[in-house]
């Protein structure tokens, strides 16, 4: 089977939903949640479980994500606010390598991982590491 094609497995699907909550406690409340997703079929599932959870996200796909186009991606920055959050919903290496190029942090992603990462200027290429979870602690923290 084509990557693309690869479905989220059923332990995947658990895992996403067991997160969501977890993610939730980072989002300020009034903040303007925007999902970006590669087209990737798990990805697409991963990023609808994470809307279904947040009840107040709106859902785009990015075709820059599967390839690894930070510099792409970064152009859909302009013109957001304070106020808005984006959750990317992408792939191994690339989450890792755009973590470290925006923050200078080496961080494992696992499935299901989370970082939140502030980004001053859309046209520098630079951000600032505000948090870092693996998917087990997001499941606890969302279990309170």
């Amino acid at each position: 089977m084509h990557d693309f094609d690869r479905e989220l497995t059923g332990a995947g699907r658990r895992e996403v939903k067991d997160v969501v909550a977890g993610i939730a406690l980072y989002i300020e409340p009034g903040s303007h949640v925007q999902v970006w997703t590669s087209p990737l079929t798990r990805a697409r599932q991963t990023a609808r479980i994470l809307i279904d959870g947040l009840h107040r996200a709106a859902l785009t796909e990015r075709q820059e994500i599967p390839g690894g186009d930070l510099t792409g991606l970064a152009a859909h920055w302009e013109g957001m606010g304070d106020k808005d959050v984006i959750i990317v919903v992408g792939h191994e290496p690339y989450l890792s390598e755009w973590c470290n190029r925006l923050t200078g942090a080496i961080l494992p992603f696992k499935v299901a991982s989370a970082v939140g990462i502030e980004i001053k200027d859309p046209h520098i290429l630079e951000g600032k590491l505000r948090w870092y979870a693996h998917p087990s602690i997001l499941a606890r923290l969302g279990e309170r």
